[in-house]
C-alpha cells in the first residue's frame, strides 16, 4: 500500500517538474531501419565516433548513414560491449567472448578469446557484463567471471584467469580501476588480484548499477533495497552505505517508482545528472539529490517502455538500447518540445506567458499549458475552435492585460475565462509606448485604435486606410508612427484636431528614394535607442533631413556588412543580443555574446531547430520557438557546448562498382596489437591495376544530431579534372570513372547541422599504367626495335654473301658461255635491235595505259593480296572525293572492310579460289555524303608462280543507270522500244531480290539462334509468353534471359532501325549482354546497362560529334533474386509493368538510350519485393506505336497499359492470344510500322 501511495506521489511530482520541461528531442531507430532483431542489449562508441550495439544475433555498427552487421561465430546474442584505451572493442556473447579486429581490407571481424578455454569451461551461457581496466578485461557470467590479460597477439589459455561462483554472480561494476560484482546470498563483492572480497556493509545490497558520485563516493542502485551512496573511505561504519546525501522525500518517491517499474541500468551524464533505465516505464533523469527532473517514456516519444542500457556519446546524446529498437535522446541540448503528443493541436501561430502560464495559438484555437500538457481554452478552442493569431500581454495602468486576436474579433483572457472586446479582425496588436491605454489595431487595409478607459474598451473609427495591408507598427514619439505596407515603409504623422486623432501618411517611392529600390522591408525595431529598418539587403537607418534611408554596417557593435541574410528582427535577451534573420526562407538566429572584452558571434547553437517560423522572448533566460507543428523552449542558462572532435570517415572503397578494397577500418599496431586506426598507413596504400580504374568512395560522419543533414565535401588530389574541393552536399558517395594511371589521394570532410567542419579523412592509392605503357613495355619496344634492325642487317649480310657466291658461279659459267656465244653475237645483236624496238613500243603502251589510269573517269584502286589499299587514281578522287590519305583515315585501309556490299567477302574468296575477275554493284557514300552506285570489277594480278600479288578494283559510276532503271519502270508504257530490256532488268531485280531475301533469311537463322530457346526460358521461370513480331524478316527487337549466381537476368531491347540494320544491332546487344553477365558475373542492372552503353559506344566508334550517327538501343532489364524474391529493374528509355492482384505498378526507365547521348548519367535502380504470381511485362514501343487501319491514330501507351491490366487475370498463353487479336483488329489493313515484342512472365 505504501508503495502505491509513493508511486502516486511520483506521478504528482513528475507532473509538477514536467510543467515546462516538455520532451527532449528524440530520434528513434526502428528494427526495420537497421534490419535486425528488435531487442538491443548494450551500446558503445569507438574512438572514431562510430556507434556499436549488441543485438540478438550480431554486433550492429552505425556510422550516421549506414548500418552494418558483425556476426559472432554462431550468430549468438550480444549482451555486453566495452572499449579499451587503445580503441579495441570487447564483446560478450552467449557461450563466447572476444573482440573486434580489422582485417587486411578494413572489415571488422570477431576474434574469439573463449575458444582457447578448456572444453569444460565453454558452457558459461550469457556474458552479461564486460569491463576493461588498466591491465585486464573482465567478462561476467552467472557462474563464472573470466579475467583476460591481453599480453599476446593471439589469446592463449595462459592469458585467462577463471573465478567460479560459490552461488552465482549478478553483473559487474567498475569504479575507477576497481571491479565489483554482486554474489547472490552473499552480497556486494570486490574482485581482488587473487580472490573476491565482500564489501563491508554490502551483504544485503543486490546491486544494479554503481556510478561515480561527488566527493570520491559511489552512487549505488539496488532493488528492492533502493538507492545508496557508498563511501569506501569513511571510518563511520554506519555511513559506508547511506541515504543522507539525498532529498529524503524525493528519494522515497523515486525508489517507489523504480520498484514499481523495475530498475535495470543507469549512467551518469556529462553535466552530473543521472539517467536511470527501467523495464516498464522508460527513463527518469534525476540530480545528485534524487530529485526527479524529467521522465522520458513511450507516451512522449520513446520507442519502447523497456530500456536495457544507456550510453552518452561524445556529442552528449543519450542512446537507449530498447526491447524494440534504439532511441537517441538529445539530453545535452537545452530544448524542450511540445506537439500533438502533448495535446498541442493544429498549426501553431504564437506563444506567450501570462501570469506564469504558457498559452499557444493555432488554427484550432487557444490552448494553455498545465502539468506538461496543453488543454483548450473552452470558448476559443475544442468544440468552439476558431483561428487565434496574435497574443499580446500589455501592462496598462499597472494592470497586466492579455489580448488575443482571432477570426471573430479581439478577446481578453483571464486564466481560463475569455471575453470579446472587439469585432476587429487583425493579425497583430501594437501598444503605444507613450500612452499604455492605446492599442493600435490593423484590420485589413485600415488602422483602428482600441483605448482602455475606466475598465472598458473603446473602439475608434478607421484612423487611416491604405491600398495595401499595414503591419509592424511602431511609435517613435507622440507625433510619429511607422508601419510597413506591402513591404514598404510608411511614416505617419499623428495630429489631434478638435480632440480627434488624425493620421497623415508619408509614402516613400523609388522615385523619391531610389535607395529603397529592390528592398523588401521585413520589420522596424528600436535598437540601442535608434530606429532600425530590417530588409532583405541589410539594416537601414532613417535620416529625417533629407528623408533618406542609410544602410548601416553595424549593429550591437559588430560588423554585418558580410552577412548575406534577410534581416527580420533584433533583440537583447539577458546578456546576449540576437539577430533574427532568414536564409532560403528559413528563420535563423545569430547570437552576439560579449565576455571579457571579447565579442563572440555564433549562429550554430540554433541550427538544430530547422523549422522555426516565429519566436517569443520569455524573460532573460527563455526563448520560445514556433513551427507549424512543434513548440520549442530554449533555455539560455543551460550551457551547451557543440563538440567538434569527430572525423569524417571513408566507409568503403569499391573497384568497378562491386569489388571492395577497403571497408572502413584502417589497421594500426599499438604495443604489438592490431587495432582500428584513424589514418591510412603507407603499407595499406593499394596498388590498383589499370583495368580497375572505376572507383567508388562511400563516406559518412558520426555526428548524430539530425545526422541526415550532415553535409560533405571531397577532393581527389591527382585528378586533373578536379582542381578544388567540391561544394558541400548531403551525398555520401562519389564515383570516379576511367582514372588515368598515377598517385591519388581522396580527401573528404563533413559539416554537421551546426555548421562545424570535421577533420579531413584521406585515402591514398596508386593506379598502375596499362601494360603497354609500363617501363617494361618500353624496354621491350626498344629491344624489339634493336632486334629488328639487327635481323635486317643479318639478313642483308646473308643475302650479300649468297649473291656473291651466286655471282661467282655465274661469272664462271658465263666465261665458258662467252666463248660459245661469240659466234652468236651478231645474230643476237639483230635480235636485240628488234627487242629494243618492241620494248620502246611496250613502254609507249604502258605510258598510254598510265595516262588512261590517271585521266579515266573510272575509279581505280590497287591493293595487295590481303586487300590492303596501296594506290588510287585521280578518277577515284573525282568520283568519291577522297585522296588516298583521307580515305585510309576515315574509311579504313582495307577495301574489304570499307565496302558497303554485304557479300564482299564472298566475292573476295571467289576471286582467290577461281583466280578470275569478279563483278558486283555497290552503293557508296562519298566524302560529300551523297550516295552513288558503282559497278566494281575485281581483277587479280599474278606473279611468275601464278600467285595473286595484287588486286585491281575498277569502279564505274552506274548511278545514272540505276536511276534509269527506276525511270524505265515508270515509263515502260511510253518507251515500247525498251520493253525487252525492261523485262530483262525486272528479271534481274527479281533474281537479286531473291538472293537478298535468301541472305536475310540466313540472317534470320543467325538471329534466332542467338535468342533464348523455349526450353531455356521454361527452366528459369514458372510461366511465360513472348509476342515477337518483326516488321521485316529479321528484327531490330530482341529478348534475352540467363541465370548467374542464383539470379535470373531478363531483358528486352529495341535497336535503332529495323530489318537488317536493326538485326545487326540486336546481335551486338545480345553478344555484349552475354559478355557482361555470363563472363564477368555482373548482376547489378544499372551497372549492366552502364557497361553495355560503354561497349556499344566503343563498337560504333561514337564520339558525340554533331553529324555522327546516333545508333543505339532502348532496353529494359530485370534481375530476380531467387533467394530473396527481390526484383531489381533498370531501363534505358524502355519501362516495364508489374501486376500484383490486378494492381499495376509502372517501373519507369531513365530517359536516355544505350549509345551516345546528350545526357550520360548513371542509370537508376528500382527494387521491388515480389509476391507469388506477380507478373512482369517487358516490351518495346512497337505495339503502342502501331497505327489504326481506320482512324490512323496510334495505339498509345495509355491504351496498352489498360489492356495489360484487363488481361492480367488470364493465363499467360491466353494473354498472348488476346494481345495478338487486339493488335490485328487495331491494325486492320494498315502495315506494321515497327518491330513488336511483348514478354510476360511469372518467376514463381
Amino acid at each position: 500500500m505504501l508503495r502505491i501511495i509513493l508511486f502516486i506521489l511520483f506521478l504528482i511530482v513528475l507532473k509538477s517538474t514536467a510543467q515546462e520541461n516538455g520532451t527532449p528531442l528524440i530520434t528513434n531507430y526502428s528494427p526495420d531501419l537497421f534490419n535486425a532483431e528488435p531487442q538491443i542489449w548494450t551500446v558503445i562508441q569507438d574512438k572514431r565516433g562510430l556507434m556499436y550495439f549488441g543485438a540478438s544475433d550480431c554486433v550492429l555498427e552505425f556510422d550516421g548513414t549506414t548500418w552494418r552487421k558483425i556476426y559472432t561465430p554462431k550468430k549468438q546474442v550480444v549482451r555486453s560491449l566495452y572499449i579499451d584505451k587503445k580503441g579495441r572493442i570487447y564483446v560478450g556473447s552467449n557461450n563466447n567472448f572476444g573482440y573486434l579486429e580489422p582485417d587486411s581490407i578494413g572489415s571488422l571481424t570477431y576474434i574469439s578469446i573463449s575458444d582457447c578455454l578448456d572444453s569444460n569451461l565453454r558452457k558459461f551461457e550469457d556474458v552479461w557484463e564486460t569491463i576493461v581496466t588498466d591491465d585486464c578485461v573482465y567478462f561476467g557470467c552467472s557462474n563464472y567471471i573470466f579475467r583476460y590479460y591481453p599480453t599476446n597477439q593471439k589469446p592463449t589459455p595462459a592469458d585467462i584467469e577463471v573465478f567460479k561462483a560459490e552461488t552465482s554472480f549478478f553483473l559487474l561494476f567498475k569504479n575507477k580501476n576497481d571491479v565489483y560484482t554482486y554474489q547472490r546470498k552473499k552480497g556486494l563483492s570486490k574482485l581482488c588480484k587473487e580472490n573476491i572480497e565482500l564489501v563491508e556493509e554490502g551483504a544485503k545490497i543486490r546491486t544494479w548499477f554503481m556510478l561515480p558520485y561527488p566527493g570520491n563516493k559511489i552512487f549505488i542502485g539496488s532493488m528492492p533495497e533502493g538507492l545508496f551512496v557508498y563511501d569506501p573511505l569513511t571510518k563511520n561504519k554506519e555511513e559506508i552505505l547511506s541515504k543522507k546525501y539525498f532529498n529524503h522525500d524525493a528519494i522515497k518517491i523515486l525508489e517507489a517508482f523504480l520498484a514499481e517499474n523495475q530498475l535495470y541500468n543507469a549512467t551518469v551524464l556529462n553535466d552530473g545528472r543521472y539517467a536511470l533505465a527501467t523495464i516498464r516505464s522508460g527513463i527518469v533523469i534525476i540530480d545528485k539529490r534524487g530529485n526527479i527532473l524529467q521522465h522520458i517514456y513511450k507516451g512522449n516519444g520513446l520507442q519502447s517502455q523497456t530500456v536495457h542500457y544507456l550510453f552518452q556519446d561524445r556529442q552528449g546524446g543519450l542512446w537507449a538500447a530498447l526491447t524494440y529498437g534504439i532511441s537517441r535522446i538529445e539530453a545535452h541540448y537545452p530544448v524542450s518540445l511540445w506537439n500533438e503528443k502533448t495535446g498541442l493541436v493544429g498549426s501553431i501561430y504564437n506563444v506567450i506567458r501570462y501570469e506564469n502560464r504558457i498559452y499557444a495559438s493555432s488554427n484550432l484555437g487557444l490552448q494553455y499549458l498545465e502539468n506538461g500538457l496543453f488543454y483548450p481554452v473552452e470558448e476559443l478552442a475544442g468544440r468552439n475552435a476558431i483561428q487565434v493569431f496574435d497574443l499580446k500581454n500589455f501592462k496598462i495602468n499597472e494592470q497586466n492585460i492579455f489580448l488575443a486576436t482571432a477570426t471573430n474579433g479581439i478577446w481578453q483572457i483571464k486564466g481560463k475565462e475569455v471575453r470579446n472586446i472587439s469585432q476587429l479582425f487583425s493579425f497583430g496588436l501594437y501598444q503605444s509606448p507613450f500612452d499604455s491605454a492605446k492599442i493600435y489595431v490593423p484590420d485589413g487595409n485600415d488602422i483602428y485604435l482600441l483605448e482602455y478607459i475606466n475598465g472598458k474598451w473603446n473602439e475608434s473609427k478607421s484612423l487611416i486606410s491604405f491600398a495595401g495591408t499595414p503591419s509592424n507598427l511602431i511609435q517613435v514619439n507622440s507625433n510619429e508612427l511607422w508601419c510597413v505596407v506591402d513591404n514598404n515603409p510608411v511614416l505617419i504623422k499623428i495630429k489631434t484636431i478638435n480632440n480627434e486623432i488624425k493620421f497623415e501618411p508619408f509614402f516613400f517611392t523609388e522615385k523619391k528614394n531610389p535607395e529603397i529600390k529592390e528592398l523588401t522591408f521585413n520589420g522596424i525595431n528600436i535598437v540601442e535607442n535608434s530606429l532600425h529598418f530590417m530588409t532583405n539587403k541589410g539594416i537601414y537607418l532613417f535620416q529625417m533631413k533629407p528623408k533618406k534611408f542609410l544602410k548601416t554596417n553595424k549593429i550591437f557593435g559588430i560588423n554585418i556588412s558580410k552577412f548575406n541574410y534577410d534581416f527580420v528582427d533584433a533583440k537583447t535577451i539577458g546578456n546576449s543580443q540576437v539577430l533574427f534573420v532568414k536564409k532560403n526562407n528559413r528563420l535563423q538566429l545569430i547570437q552576439i555574446i560579449k565576455e571579457n572584452g571579447k565579442t563572440i558571434v555564433d549562429s550554430s547553437v540554433f541550427k538544430r531547430l530547422r523549422d522555426i517560423e516565429s519566436y517569443y522572448s520569455d524573460g532573460d533566460s527563455l526563448m520560445w520557438f514556433v513551427s507549424s507543428k512543434n513548440l520549442y523552449k530554449f533555455n539560455w542558462k543551460n550551457n551547451f557546448a557543440i563538440l567538434n572532435n569527430n572525423n569524417s570517415l571513408i566507409r568503403n572503397v569499391l573497384l568497378n562498382g562491386d569489388s571492395i578494397i577497403f571497408n572502413g577500418a584502417f589497421q594500426c599496431k599499438i604495443d604489438g596489437f592490431v587495432n582500428v586506426g584513424l589514418e591510412q598507413l603507407a603499407i595499406q596504400k593499394p596498388i590498383i591495376k589499370y583495368i580497375y580504374n572505376d572507383i567508388v568512395f562511400n563516406f559518412s560522419a558520426p555526428e548524430f544530431d539530425n545526422e541526415s543533414l550532415n553535409e560533405y565535401s571531397y577532393f581527389l588530389e591527382g585528378d586533373h579534372k578536379q582542381s578544388n574541393w567540391s561544394a558541400y552536399s548531403s551525398e555520401t558517395k562519389k564515383e570516379y570513372t576511367n582514372l588515368s594511371e598515377g598517385d591519388y589521394i581522396f580527401r573528404v570532410k563533413s559539416k554537421n547541422i551546426f555548421g562545424h567542419e570535421s577533420k579531413i579523412s584521406s585515402y591514398s592509392f596508386t593506379i598502375l599504367p596499362p601494360w603497354h605503357r609500363t617501363i617494361w613495355a618500353y624496354i621491350l619496344y626498344i629491344l624489339f626495335f634493336i632486334g629488328f634492325i639487327w635481323l635486317l642487317l643479318k639478313l642483308n649480310s646473308k643475302r650479300h654473301e649468297l649473291a656473291k657466291k651466286k655471282l661467282e658461279q655465274i661469272v664462271k659459267e658465263r666465261t665458258i658461255e662467252i666463248m660459245e656465244q661469240n659466234e652468236q653475237i651478231l645474230q643476237q645483236k639483230e635480235e636485240l635491235l628488234i627487242q629494243t624496238e618492241m620494248l620502246e613500243s611496250i613502254n609507249l603502251e604502258l605510258e598510254k595505259l598510265s595516262l588512261v589510269a590517271r585521266e579515266t573517269d573510272n575509279a581505280i584502286l590497287i591493293a595487295d593480296a590481303k586487300g590492303t589499299i596501296e594506290w588510287i587514281n585521280q578518277g577515284f578522287t573525282r568520283l568519291y572525293g577522297y585522296t588516298l590519305e583521307e580515305f585510309k583515315k576515315e574509311r579504313g585501309t582495307n577495301f574489304i572492310g570499307v565496302s558497303s556490299n554485304s557479300n564482299i567477302r564472298e566475292f573476295y574468296e571467289k576471286l582467290l579460289i577461281n583466280k578470275k575477275s569478279v563483278i558486283y554493284e555497290t552503293p557508296f557514300e562519298t566524302k560529300q555524303k551523297t550516295v552513288i552506285w558503282s559497278q566494281t570489277t575485281l581483277t587479280p594480278i599474278f606473279n611468275e608462280d601464278g600467285e595473286i600479288i595484287r588486286i585491281i578494283a575498277i569502279d564505274s559510276d552506274i548511278t545514272k543507270m540505276k536511276l534509269a532503271e527506276d525511270e524505265i519502270g515508270k515509263q515502260r508504257e511510253e518507251i515500247e522500244s525498251q520493253r525487252n530490256y525492261a523485262v530483262l532488268q525486272r528479271d534481274e531485280i527479281i533474281k537479286q531480290k531473291k538472293e537478298l531475301t535468301d541472305s536475310i533469311r540466313y540472317a534470320l537463322q543467325i538471329q534466332e539462334s542467338m535468342l533464348p530457346t523455349d526450353s531455356l526460358i521454361k527452366s528459369l521461370v514458372q510461366d511465360y509468353f513472348i509476342l515477337y513480331k518483326p516488321r521485316n524478316i529479321v528484327s531490330g527487337d530482341f529478348y534475352w534471359i540467363n541465370e548467374v549466381e542464383n539470379k535470373i537476368i531478363v531483358s528486352v531491347g529495341d535497336c535503332t532501325g529495323h530489318g537488317v540494320p536493326g538485326a545487326f544491332m540486336s546481335l551486338l546487344g545480345i553478344t555484349y549482354l552475354k559478355e557482361i553477365v555470363v563472363n564477368e558475373y555482373i548482376t547489378h542492372p544499372a551497372v549492366i546497362l552502364k557497361k553495355l552503353r560503354k561497349e556499344v559506344i566503343k563498337s560504333l566508334k561514337q564520339r558525340g560529334k554533331e553529324l555522327e550517327l546516333k545508333d543505339g538501343m532502348d532496353i529494359s532489364l530485370c534481375v530476380f533474386d531467387k533467394e530473396t524474391k527481390i526484383l531489381e529493374f533498370s531501363g534505358a528509355n524502355n519501362s516495364a509493368i508489374l501486376i500484383n492482384d490486378s494492381v499495376m505498378v509502372e517501373l519507369k526507365a531513365d530517359r536516355m538510350p544505350i549509345g551516345i547521348y546528350e545526357t550520360m548519367d548513371k542509370f537508376s535502380l528500382k527494387q521491388i519485393q515480389l509476391k507469388e504470381n506477380d507478373i512482369i511485362y517487358l516490351f518495346t514501343d512497337g505495339y503502342k506505336d502501331q497505327f489504326n487501319g481506320k482512324s490512323g491514330k496510334k495505339f498509345l501507351s495509355k491504351r496498352f497499359k489498360k489492356l495489360i491490366q484487363e488481361i492480367s487475370t488470364k493465363t499467360l498463353i491466353e494473354q498472348k492470344i488476346i494481345l495478338e487479336e487486339a493488335l490485328s483488329n487495331w491494325k486492320g489493313s494498315c502495315d506494321q510500322v515497327d518491330d513488336i515484342t511483348v514478354l510476360g512472365l511469372k518467376f514463381f
